[in-house]
């Protein structure tokens, strides 16, 4: 199962577990993930590194910050999941992983110039003001979140840079989100599916947005 965990200032948290959300009005102790690693660091891409056994993301905004976190079952380590211990007793990838998962947030307003026309494709922006209580302006930073985490998400199974105009991202009311890839080099095709999901947190003031990729069984 995926967890979303949502901290803010150490108080408040939301978890999120096979898209049901659980708000939780006091402090939540996470579960320990590993004794041996305290601390998560980067790796070169500046994703994070986690423990073996376990797919993660994180993201933050001023105060807020987010995980995604995923336990790989023991059916799913056939060798595409293995990772090794470095000199500095951290996990690093040894092979190309078989999913993905990625988290992203985002403040639903913005007083910088509006980055539509940077990050949204000329369908995208014919397709805005279609989201019930959801503002153009807002929209175009929830795609811009959708978007995010989708990249974090595939990253590690390609490993390369992704531009804003090679991805369409269509939200949905019910927290859904269609996905539309059209990677240059042509590396989505490798994908079987690709997930996306987003949510108001914080009194609305920020969207979560969540994403998962899995690589097809020939690829």
């Amino acid at each position: 199962n995926d967890s979303h965990v949502v901290n803010h200032h150490g108080v408040n948290s939301d978890v999120r577990c096979e898209d049901t959300f659980v708000h939780e009005d006091e402090f939540v102790s996470l579960p320990i993930v590993s004794t041996m690693d305290q601390s998560i660091l980067k790796d070169e891409h500046g994703r994070p590194q986690v423990p073996k056994g376990f797919l993660g993301s994180i993201s933050h905004k001023k105060m807020t910050g987010v995980a995604l976190v995923r336990s790989i079952p023991n059916d799913d380590d056939d060798g595409s999941n293995r990772y090794s211990t470095s000199s500095g007793g951290r996990s690093s990838r040894l092979a190309t992983p078989r999913l993905g998962i990625g988290v992203d947030i985002e403040q639903t307003f913005s007083r910088r110039r509006s980055v539509a026309k940077k990050i949204l494709t000329k369908n995208e922006l014919d397709d805005l003001g279609g989201l019930t209580g959801v503002t153009r302006d807002e929209e175009v930073l929830l795609r811009f979140s959708l978007k995010e985490s989708v990249y974090k998400a595939m990253h590690p199974l390609i490993c390369q840079w992704v531009g804003f105009q090679e991805a369409e991202i269509k939200p949905h009311d019910d927290g859904t989100a269609t996905v539309i890839l059209n990677l240059k080099s042509g590396a989505h095709e490798r994908f079987d599916e690709v997930k996306a999901h987003w949510r108001r947190i914080e009194g609305g003031e920020l969207f979560l947005t969540s994403s998962s990729v899995t690589l097809r069984e020939d690829a």
